[in-house]
């Protein structure tokens, strides 16, 4: 197993806990005001939040948003201020995997992350699924530690008498040229994350020149491979996703799907 250490936590989190703490979600209880009467939610009976694959999540369940990878945009603090705001899925920007997998200092400039950064929701499952949930072919893998984290939902009530509290959920994108930096990269980041996005959609110049991003369209053994490796190195449980763009030759889509 390659060993890393990423900025967890100290100043990122401090920084990330000051907006949340003077929100809701750093105590057991809220008040909120009820015409000139002032009315206590208490949060302490809360049940478990779940913690479900993304192809589940957004399958099973209702208005399930998702923010998409934003170059130099989707970091930390702002997938945080997201997650706030209902977002229940939220990417990384795309990282380079050769980069990451062999430079600690491109590991701690591309990626950070908090306890907190992912959201508590109350959530309504659909009343007729979409496609097959991961778990009716591989058992979800996870390695993530679970820890303390602060986050509550938006009221301690749940909306309906369907609904289901769920945890939200941290994709990393990853840009490679190769399997073994992709599988690599994704053993170092696999702990802190809940699933990897391969980006075969990047369209600028100096991407498809590296064979990265839209030049994937042209290469689907390549991506097949990629997402081999990458399972049989962390279990064919654990959720590897891609983005694509639509090729003018229409048989390099098909390929992918």
């Amino acid at each position: 197993m390659i060993e890393s250490t990423f900025w967890e936590s100290g100043r990122l989190d401090r920084l990330s806990f000051h907006h949340s703490n003077t929100m809701t979600e750093a105590s057991s209880s809220t008040t909120t005001r009820q015409g000139s009467r002032e009315a206590v939610e208490d949060f302490t009976n809360l049940p478990e939040a779940l913690v479900l694959p993304p192809t589940d999540l957004l399958a099973n369940y209702e208005t399930i948003n998702v923010l998409a990878p934003l170059v130099r945009c989707s970091k930390l603090p702002f997938r945080h201020l997201c997650s706030l705001y209902e977002t229940h899925i939220t990417h990384t920007p795309m990282i380079l995997a050769e980069e990451f997998s062999r430079s600690q200092t491109a590991r701690i400039s591309d990626f950070s992350t908090s306890v907190n950064e992912r959201g508590v929701f109350w959530v309504e499952p659909r009343k007729s699924p979409l496609g097959q949930s991961s778990s009716s072919t591989h058992s979800h893998r996870s390695y993530q530690t679970p820890k303390r984290h602060d986050r509550l939902p938006p009221t301690a009530q749940p909306p309906t008498k369907d609904s289901q509290l769920v945890r939200g959920l941290l994709l990393a994108q990853f840009a490679s040229p190769n399997a073994a930096s992709l599988a690599d990269a994704a053993e170092l980041i696999a702990p802190y994350i809940d699933g990897l996005d391969i980006n075969c959609g990047c369209p600028q110049k100096w991407a498809f020149h590296e064979g990265i991003g839209c030049a994937l369209l042209r290469k689907p053994e390549l991506v097949a491979d990629m997402i081999r490796c990458t399972k049989d190195r962390l279990g064919w449980g654990w959720p590897v996703s891609i983005k694509i763009r639509i090729d003018p030759e229409e048989q390099y889509v098909n390929c992918l799907k």
